[in-house]
Parts: C-alpha cells; sequence; structure tokens
C-alpha cells in the first residue's frame, strides 16, 4: 500500500452571519518516497534559531503550530530576512521547503513554542 499525505484546504470570508465569498475547497494527496514523519517541538527565542530537518531524507510537507498565546513568529530561509510571520496559536502551511535551505524563526517578544511537523517527500 502507498504512503500518502492526504491535504484538505478551505478558506471562507464571513461578514456577520453572511458569507461574501468561499474559495472551493480542494484536497491534495502526495504520494511519499519515504515513509516518515516527525514532529519537533521548538523554544523560538528573541534571537535566530534554526531547525534541522536531517531526520528527512528529502524535504516534503513542513506546517509550523504557533502555540503561544500572544507572541507571533516570524519564518525564514535566510538568516535575518523573515517575511512569513505566524501569529499567536495560528498556523503557516502546509509548504515544501527547497533542498538545501535552513528554515529560520525569531519571535518577535518573548519567546514561544512551536510545534513544527515534518514529512518526507
Amino acid at each position: 500500500m502507498a504512503r500518502k499525505l492526504r491535504i484538505v484546504r478551505s478558506l471562507s470570508y464571513v461578514d456577520g452571519s453572511t458569507t461574501i465569498a468561499t474559495i472551493p475547497s480542494f484536497t491534495d494527496e502526495i504520494t511519499q518516497a519515504a515513509d516518515l514523519y516527525t514532529v519537533i517541538p521548538k523554544a523560538v527565542t528573541t534571537s535566530e534559531v534554526s531547525v534541522s530537518l536531517s531526520a528527512l531524507t528529502t524535504n516534503g510537507e513542513i506546517m509550523i503550530n504557533n502555540l503561544d498565546a500572544t507572541n507571533y513568529v516570524e519564518v525564514g530561509t535566510t538568516t535575518t530576512d523573515y517575511p512569513i510571520i505566524i501569529k499567536a496559536g495560528r498556523t503557516a502551511g502546509p509548504f515544501q521547503l527547497n533542498a538545501g535551505k535552513t528554515l529560520y524563526l525569531k519571535a518577535n517578544t518573548a519567546t514561544c513554542q512551536v510545534e513544527i511537523y515534518a514529512w518526507n517527500n
């Protein structure tokens, strides 16, 4: 039996009790070449921290949950450049990181706990 990662996505915008716009939901099924899934709990400080994905053979899908109730986390692939933020209690992803890239995280005000979910491609 093939190993598959199933991702289901949908998005809607609601103003009061009226739905203004809905983007159709869709499902991706990604066949994994290698059977590996890992969860990386990480304390992200206000100093940049890098995330090791060395447990993966080939980078696949990644999701990052910011578990903090107050502070956001900045995300980038180049040191000191963080074009993505994950607000408190929110999730970024799933996305796929290019081979050879390093994931850098930095908390904006105080240390934040995050969970990073990563799958082999």
